[in-house]
């Protein structure tokens, strides 16, 4: 009686025969319904099923062979209709259906063959003794190919593409048929089994455990099918593999991720087992026998697999047998994803977060039905019931902590595409409606995004609320942030939905005057009003800071300038100076109203830090002015110098009062040009000679009077009558004197000045006049030599005869030169004038001639 121990039901067996006569040893499927058997007696029955998997009495061969038939193996297609047969150690062929032998090969020598059928023909390879033997059909018989040799005769063999894999008592080895190449694959004890697969796969028996290779013999996967013990036989019927052991017939499937046993089949004394050469996606029938019955195996319908492996939430195995349903099923996809899905379910309830999170995503599923897995995420109305879902757990603790830890991966990976999907989306009304009311899914995805990230990631939280085509529920997210007091990720929220003035409240109250000034600083023109009205606090905090809120580089966005001052002026007084600098220097302020406010304010700053000094101090120069009051008189004198935009003017009668300020009085006088009171200040006010001196260097000029007789106006004053000084202006006259009109200067001088202390200029004055004599005569002798080098090399030139004959031809074009203007090179080469393109350059030979300056000079 059959036994069948069910772990799932691949195949439904039949007993089709019994108490046969005979000794069953081999059995081959033919067609739909017949199936070849071979006995120990030589003897071969055909047998076939009727309705009701019954086999009438079946047709007997009793003179096929004298000893037991070995194996069969049956081809029937529109090219091949044979029998190939081993028996008593010889191949047979035969036709079919008429079973007449065609042909016989390898009498009474071979043990094993196997048969290849590819692009190329048909094949058999034969084991005999030690060797084996390669056939090729050419339509009539197996004609040999070539044979290889073996160390030791094969047990078993399996074909591999260009390769043979061969089975010897200890160890199995892959044989190139091209090169002949032999590698040893790996050793086994019990009786070896290779097997071949409708993919490019085989599998090879290693005692209890099948092992799959490539066509190479490489090992495909890191486990092979394990067997409750060493099988006797094994077959394929593709997507399972069958093998034979003491306990019957054991089915897995060849891509099983648990390497499950899906089904035992409890037949005793088995001693072959049958199955066609299988395709994929096929279910033909497989038949197994003892020594007197057959069974035959009928796949049970995929679709009933799969359905009888999800009602045992064996999910990952239903998948797999999905990919084995006929490609053009049209259910084929659509029961695909709802396995994924009922999958993705199963591995959430196990705490599998991640895994269930990315099949979530990779079948696209609603993300309204993965945030209803989550307690408070979705909006009341729009929670699906528990019923929904094919299996729910509820989420609490440690569980729940990791399930929002991959949520929020997941919603970061889907939401750029449903940010994309509705980027017009949004509209003004959702930024105060209740989130009950929401059906905004991007709205959805990023507000349950921020749920999730509020207690687990502070950083991925900051760069959300900091996207500016974030879609969060500003309600909802301002409840959320503001109960796990997250006060500045509800600040950067704020400023994405332009809701800047409960940001700036918000930072305003809770004092945070550094968060706020870093505010007002992303503000531009349009928030001005915003910017003056909350800027006051940190004016008057902490005014340094605050300042980079108006000095903050904001493009072509800038803030306006006088209105920026005006409100500095009114909150932080102390701030002025420090604006005006940077409307200056760094933002390139042309308008005199702020270069002049800005000399104001520098003098007022040095008028409260100089108080009362002394009138020595006061006639100080600002290099020797140290401290505070030294780098702002410092700063005033660089602006004064270097700036173009102040009106000189104006700021002359500011300065005229300020007693001690000589310096920069100078500077403005240099300004309008009134350099003769300029120079007074420098030479009997600050009584500094160097600068004075610096003064005319920078100053003098050819172009006009005033600026031509710049050392001579410094040179009287230093000799005004009621007190010369003499020493500085010796000195300038000494030096400057090629810039001074001598006669005019000497005018200056008392005339009671000793000769002797005029004579260093005077002979400077002498000693320059002599050279420059001396140079003149040079540079004359000089020119009167090369005009006479000249003359003597054009008179060697016009010297040089050129003979022009009738025959003369020009060393260009070749035709005669005759009476034409013609052009001679130095190196003797003669052309006509138009074939001269270049008067510097031999157009025959490339030779360049440089040209001789003199004969330039005299031509």
């Amino acid at each position: 009686k059959t036994r069948v121990q069910m772990v799932h039901t691949a195949f439904n067996c039949i007993q089709v025969r019994t108490n046969l006569p005979v000794k069953v040893e081999c059995i081959e499927p033919w067609g739909d319904n017949r199936v070849l058997i071979g006995t120990g007696e030589g003897i071969l029955f055909v047998g076939e099923l009727l309705e009701g998997n019954v086999m009438e009495t079946p047709i007997v061969h009793k003179e096929f062979s004298k000893k037991p038939v070995q194996k069969i193996v049956a081809l029937e297609d529109n090219k091949y209709s044979m029998m190939i047969s081993l028996s008593d150690s010889t191949i047979s062929i035969h036709s079919l259906p008429l079973f007449k032998l065609k042909a016989q090969i390898a009498k009474g020598i071979a043990h094993h063959f196997v048969v290849e059928k590819n692009e190329n023909g048909l094949f058999l390879c034969v084991a005999v003794k030690k060797k084996l033997v390669i056939h090729h059909w050419d339509g009539v018989n197996f004609v040999e190919q070539k044979e290889l040799m073996l160390p030791e005769p094969a047990k078993s063999i399996v074909w591999c593409g260009e390769n043979v894999i061969v089975a010897f008592k200890k160890q199995y080895s892959i044989i190139n048929l091209n090169t002949r190449a032999t590698s040893d694959l790996f050793p086994t004890r019990s009786n070896p089994l290779c097997t071949a697969l409708p993919i490019p796969e085989v599998l090879l028996g290693k005692d209890d455990v099948s092992i799959f290779l490539d066509l190479n013999g490489r090992p495909t996967r890191q486990h092979g099918l394990t067997w409750s013990e060493a099988p006797s036989a094994m077959a394929c019927s593709f997507p399972y593999v069958l093998a034979l052991t003491s306990k019957g017939i054991e089915v897995k499937a060849i891509s099983g991720v648990k390497n499950n046993l899906f089904q035992v089949i409890g037949l005793k004394a088995l001693k072959c087992l049958g199955a066609k050469e299988v395709k994929h996606g096929d279910s033909d029938p497989v038949y197994v026998a003892s020594a007197n019955t057959i069974w035959k195996l009928n796949a049970v319908p995929i679709v009933l697999q799969i359905d009888q492996l999800l009602s045992g939430k064996e999910y990952e195995e239903a998948l797999l047998l999905c990919e084995y349903m006929p490609a053009d099923s049209e259910n084929k996809k659509k029961k695909n994803k709802s396995i994924k899905l009922m999958y993705a379910y199963n591995v959430f309830s196990q705490g599998q977060f991640d895994l269930a999170m990315s099949t979530f995503e990779e079948l696209q599923t609603d993300p309204i039905l993965v945030l209803g897995l989550y307690p408070n995420m979705l909006p009341k109305d729009m929670q699906p019931k528990p019923i929904t879902y094919p299996e729910y757990t509820e989420l609490s603790g440690g569980a729940l902590d990791r399930a929002l830890h991959s949520l929020f991966q997941y919603l970061l990976r889907i939401r750029s595409y449903y940010i994309e999907t509705n980027r017009d989306g949004f509209p003004a009304t959702d930024l105060s409606e209740d989130y009950s009311m929401c059906e905004d899914i991007a709205t959805i995805v990023d507000t349950c995004l921020l749920k999730a990230l509020v207690n687990s990631d502070t950083k991925a939280l900051s760069e959300l609320v900091n996207k500016n085509d974030n879609k969060c529920h500003l309600k909802e997210s301002k409840r959320i942030l503001l109960s796990h007091g997250k006060e500045n990720e509800l600040v950067a929220l704020y400023r994405t939905k332009g809701k800047h003035r409960d940001a700036l409240e918000l930072l305003t109250k809770s004092k945070q005057t550094k968060g706020l000034i870093n505010y007002l600083k992303q503000l531009g023109r349009k928030e001005f009003s915003l910017i003056q009205e909350f800027s006051s606090y940190p004016l008057q905090t902490s005014p340094f800071e605050a300042l980079e809120i108006f000095t903050q580089d904001r493009g072509e966005d800038q803030l306006p300038s006088n209105q920026c001052l005006t409100h500095i002026k009114a909150w932080a007084p102390q701030l002025v100076v420090n604006f005006l600098k940077h409307l200056v220097k760094v933002q390139g302020e042309t308008s005199s109203d702020i270069h002049n406010e800005l000399i104001l304010n520098l003098l007022e700053m040095i008028k409260n830090l100089r108080g009362d000094t002394s009138a020595q101090r006061n006639r100080s120069t600002s290099q020797k002015e140290t401290g505070l009051l030294g780098s702002t008189r410092r700063d005033l004198v660089q602006l004064l110098e270097e700036s173009k935009y102040y009106t000189p003017e104006k700021m002359l009668v500011k300065f005229s009062s300020q007693e001690g300020l000589h310096e920069e009085r100078a500077i403005l006088l240099k300004r309008i040009g009134r350099h003769e009171q300029a120079l007074l200040i420098y030479a009997r006010e600050l009584k500094d000679f160097k600068l004075a001196e610096d003064y005319c260097i920078q100053t003098w000029s050819t172009n006009k009077e005033e600026e031509q007789n710049v050392f001579l106006s410094l040179l009287k004053i230093y000799l005004q009558k009621d007190e010369p000084l003499m020493d500085p202006a010796l000195k300038l006259l000494n030096q400057h004197f090629k810039r001074i009109n001598l006669p005019r200067a000497l005018e200056l001088f008392p005339k009671e000045t000793p000769v002797n202390q005029l004579f260093p200029v005077l002979e400077a004055v002498m000693r320059d006049r002599n050279t420059e004599k001396r140079n003149e005569m040079v540079a004359k002798n000089l020119l009167k030599s090369e005009n006479l080098e000249i003359r003597e090399e054009l008179v060697r030139s016009r010297s040089i005869a050129v003979h022009i004959t009738e025959d003369k031809a020009c060393a260009v074009c070749g035709k005669r030169l005759g009476s034409n203007v013609f052009a001679f090179y130095p190196n003797g080469i003669t052309t006509h004038y138009a074939c001269a393109k270049d008067k510097y350059t031999c157009p025959v030979t490339g030779k360049v001639f440089k040209p001789t300056n003199n004969l330039e000079k005299a031509s």
